[in-house]
């Protein structure tokens, strides 16, 4: 329910974004983080 959620969020305010809701290590990946740090998790 909250990848579906934030989603949502994203979509009402048309904030472009790609959720993956499936798996069992979420993460949320800021615009301002570093790409190779993220990738690390």
């Amino acid at each position: 329910p909250v990848g579906s959620h934030i989603l949502k969020c994203a979509a009402e305010n048309i904030i472009p974004s790609t959720v993956e809701l499936g798996g069992k290590s979420p993460i949320l990946v800021m615009d301002d983080a570093d790409p190779a740090q993220a990738a690390d998790w």
